[in-house]
């Protein structure tokens, strides 16, 4: 189970303390009644107020991971151990698998000679 699922399941345990079933004597519908909770779950209880923006935060990581449209690889995950773990046959797999995506969305690889004289110039 990812971080964010985590946190997620945690900041509605936090929920269930604030679940009403009516507002004024009208009862709520339950999408509305679990919104409320989680509402006031990450407004006034400490603990959901970290959990939420640490949620926030992850959200954040991973839009700004997906706008960039670069596939996580099976080398690179948590599941499999840390990148320090990894057989170098994986990494360069993962390396091929990345660079493979990135030229089919019409990246293209720079000369060698390009680099070494830009680092000549500076």
């Amino acid at each position: 189970m990812s971080e964010l699922e985590q946190l997620h399941n945690k900041l509605e345990k936090i929920a269930k303390s604030y679940v009403q079933k009516s507002i004024d004597g009208r009862p709520l519908s339950a999408k509305v009644a679990h919104a409320i909770a989680i509402t006031k779950a990450t407004t006034q209880d400490p603990d959901g107020r970290r959990i939420a923006r640490r949620i926030l935060e992850l959200e954040q990581q991973q839009e700004a991971g997906l706008s960039y449209g670069i596939p996580v690889t099976k080398g690179f995950t948590a599941k499999n151990g840390p990148l320090e773990m990894q057989t170098d046959d994986e990494l360069l797999a993962s390396l091929k698998e990345v660079t493979r995506e990135l030229k089919r969305r019409g990246y293209v690889e720079e000369e060698e000679d390009d680099w070494s004289s830009a680092f000549e110039e500076a």
